[in-house]
């Protein structure tokens, strides 16, 4: 009975789960990045009807981006957001994710650099949104 009982407490203590993959928290709600819309099942659609699946990682990395929209956003401050505080700053892998998120918005009509411009070994100054998708348009 007090196993039961142990449980029961548990479940109704304990935190929600965030859902994770290869260690990238996933959204709970869709985002907006560069004109198109993120969603927590991984997809992305842009304006011309193009949508294609995209990783964990690039997951995490468009989210950071959408996070500081209109700022300077440090590569330490990305790397850690998306591999771990644990990350090797010196590793070049953003710069492969970015080489290859970079195709996937030219796929759907959008050139990335338009919104994400390399600061001299810095980082990326993040480019202010133009008027995107209605909060409504990202429910569907």
């Amino acid at each position: 009975h007090a196993r039961i009982e142990r449980q029961l407490a548990r479940r109704l203590n304990s935190a929600p789960k965030i859902a994770r993959i290869d260690g990238v928290a996933l959204p709970d709600e869709p985002f907006v990045f560069a004109e198109a819309v993120v969603t927590p099942d991984m997809r992305i659609s842009f304006p011309n009807g193009h949508t294609d699946r995209v990783t964990a990682k690039q997951m995490g990395i468009l989210r950071e981006f959408a996070r500081h929209v209109g700022t300077l956003l440090l590569k330490e401050k990305l790397v850690y957001a998306v591999w771990s505080a644990d990350a090797n700053t010196n590793s070049s892998s953003v710069h492969q994710y970015l080489h290859v998120l970079r195709k996937l918005y030219q796929a759907g009509g959008i050139d990335l650099n338009d919104f994400v411009t390399p600061e001299s070994k810095a980082g990326w100054r993040i480019a202010e949104e133009v008027a995107g998708p209605s909060p409504s348009a990202l429910k569907t």
